[in-house]
């Protein structure tokens, strides 16, 4: 019995790396996967999808760091696509146009002549949810479902509400605003992973060169990790980027998210990942700056009426295979 192993690429610079080294970086970590033309072909249409979760706050750490997006565009060029496309929706507070100018990618868009699609400003098209936890049909992007290529390019970052948010958290992105709110109506958690069931994508980038602890998605102090974590399995990679992070403990009011978290963990262990480590130099300790995070410290009231304590901290040693 042959059983066949996700593989995740990680590439690390030792100090923090030069525009022309991200580039590099991204390459590295795509030619360990097999290459961008083994995900791209000639004449596809390919879509990105980073994480603009705001426009007033963005920056590194809290946006996907436009030189990573900017690097798989040099790729499909590479490769020949036909049509590049960067997709997002903005979180529910912030006007995807805005946030999209303010963070920069509407300039970068328009110097390589790539299409930006709003979420929330085009079509979208209904979904059936194969062995839905939650919800049996889901609206998302039709630009992006319509895409040849999906290429999911998120930042790591901790999460007030789960714990993480890493690849198949950033998938919500392709949702129109008001099943956003939906998600957070009905079970978030739930309603991601039936997400990822629906639209399935060829290529996860994570942005880790510099990450966010603590409060995030927005609010939490950064941290250099000065790293680009790609596989095309994103369970797979969501399992070797959350083990650099230790979780905070969770709120006794949401007594949900500890069977959730199980049932997520099944699915990553499920995967049946292996981790090459692929950086030059790598050792087998990862020395991360040791920093307190005050925002962890912030009470944040649960919908229970309880305070609990969010956010997380970055491990100070590397996963072994």
């Amino acid at each position: 019995m042959v059983i066949e192993l996700s593989r995740v690429a990680v590439v690390r610079n030792l100090e923090k790396p030069s525009d022309t080294r991200v580039n590099e970086m991204v390459k590295e970590a795509l030619d360990k996967l097999g290459g961008i033309k083994s995900i791209v072909r000639e004449g596809d249409t390919v879509a990105l999808k980073p994480n603009v979760v705001t426009g007033t706050l963005s920056g590194p750490g809290v946006t996907t760091d436009k030189r990573v997006v900017e690097a798989l565009i040099k790729l499909c060029e590479e490769a020949k696509a036909g049509k590049i496309m960067i997709v997002e929706g903005a979180g529910y507070f912030t006007e995807t146009s805005k946030a999209l100018e303010l963070s920069g990618y509407t300039e970068l868009a328009k110097e390589h002549g790539v299409e930006i699609v709003d979420v929330d400003k085009s079509p979208v098209v209904e979904l059936d949810v194969p062995n839905a936890l939650l919800i049996e049909k889901v609206e998302v992007s039709g630009a992006f479902m319509e895409a040849d290529v999906r290429i999911n390019v998120p930042v790591m970052k901790t999460h007030d509400q789960l714990k993480v948010t890493l690849g198949v958290k950033n998938l919500k992105g392709v949702l129109p605003k008001y099943m956003k709110r939906n998600f957070h109506k009905i079970g978030v958690v739930k309603g991601i992973l039936d997400l990822n069931k629906a639209v399935p994508v060829d290529l996860t980038v994570l942005d880790a060169i510099v990450a966010m602890e603590g409060l995030g998605p927005s609010f939490g102090p950064k941290v250099e990790l000065n790293t680009v974590i790609a596989s095309k399995d994103v369970y797979a990679l969501d399992r070797i980027a959350s083990a650099r992070i230790r979780p905070a403990a969770l709120p006794p009011s949401r007594p949900w998210l500890p069977s959730v978290g199980m049932m997520w963990s099944r699915t990553l262990r499920n995967s049946r990942t292996r981790m090459k480590r692929l950086a030059t130099e790598m050792k087998s300790s990862w020395s991360v700056r040791k920093r307190r995070t005050r925002a962890a410290r912030v009470p944040i009231t649960s919908s229970g009426g309880a305070t609990a304590s969010p956010g997380a901290k970055f491990r100070n040693s590397w996963i072994e295979s």
